[in-house]
């Protein structure tokens, strides 16, 4: 696969491979996350597809696009990618994020989330994820927001299923703007729900 980049326009195209019903294209940033935007299912006959990179997610690179093919009786048969390189990636970027999710004692669907101050930062985003116990798959649970003078937030149950106990926390620091810093992330373990059911204590005899 081959990628024709504008100032942030970028054209990618590939060689057609025989059997595929169709194709799924994304881009990942620097550290493998996915941009929200940038995924899309494309029919056979496409050889080409254009995306414009946002200008607040430019600092989030180099970037990987990645092209699928696939068909419906055997998954992904082929995968081509090609690197994206605008060059911004250390402009005004911080090193990473150090992220801590603390389980609150005797409250066991309570986390207080603590994560190291970025001084650029105007905002921070904070993806929470649930973790499938099967295959691992990140499934989106919310997206909260907290101004750049902030750098701890307690998740409750709310926003901690109890169908779940493995959960992910990623936490991206955001400059003016909404223009991309970094980002870290850490995962949590909570006790499961289920198990025996405890009365209390015996009576005495």
């Amino acid at each position: 696969m081959t990628a024709d980049s504008g100032e942030r326009e970028t054209v990618f195209t590939w060689t057609p491979f025989e059997g595929a019903e169709g194709y799924i294209f994304s881009i990942d940033d620097a550290e493998g996350e996915m941009l929200t935007h940038s995924a899309v299912m494309l029919p056979a006959e496409t050889t080409t597809h254009s995306y414009s990179f946002e200008e607040e997610d430019l600092g989030r690179g180099p970037f990987t696009a990645l092209v699928r093919a696939w068909a419906e009786t055997e998954g992904n048969i082929c995968i081509a990618e090609a690197g994206v390189d605008f060059g911004t990636a250390d402009a005004g970027v911080c090193a990473g994020i150090d992220v801590t999710p603390n389980v609150v004692p005797g409250d066991e669907r309570l986390v207080v989330l603590e994560w190291t101050a970025i001084p650029d930062a105007a905002e921070y985003q904070i993806h929470i994820y649930a973790l499938d116990p099967d295959d691992g798959s990140r499934i989106g649970i919310r997206v909260l927001t907290a101004p750049g003078d902030t750098n701890t937030l307690h998740v409750g149950a709310d926003m901690l299923p109890d169908d779940y106990n493995q959960f992910e926390f990623r936490i991206e620091a955001r400059g003016e703007g909404h223009a991309y810093l970094c980002s870290g992330s850490a995962t949590v373990d909570l006790p499961s729900k289920e198990g025996p059911v405890h009365w209390g204590a015996e009576a005495g005899g």
